[in-house]
């Protein structure tokens, strides 16, 4: 039970950053309906959005390995 409250942890913080990605994501809709140059500066949300799913990726990760080796053992 410990080890599933320590996975779902990383992945509730992960899913914080990926919120917060969407909302510059929203806002950066609103001018390309007006007009193709602000999707320039639309694009850097993404990058930043990118970001926090790398490292939401790596507590994941670090979470299925304990099930892995525990699986290993067991076999």
């Amino acid at each position: 039970m410990f080890i599933i409250a320590c996975c779902l942890l990383p992945i509730a913080c992960c899913l914080l950053p990926v919120a917060c990605c969407l909302l510059p994501v929203a806002y950066c809709l609103l001018p390309v309906a007006c007009c193709l140059l602000p999707v320039a500066f639309c694009l850097l949300p993404f990058a930043c959005c990118l970001l926090p799913v790398a490292c939401c990726l790596l507590p994941v990760a670090c979470c299925l390995l304990p099930f892995a080796l525990i699986d290993n053992v067991r076999q």
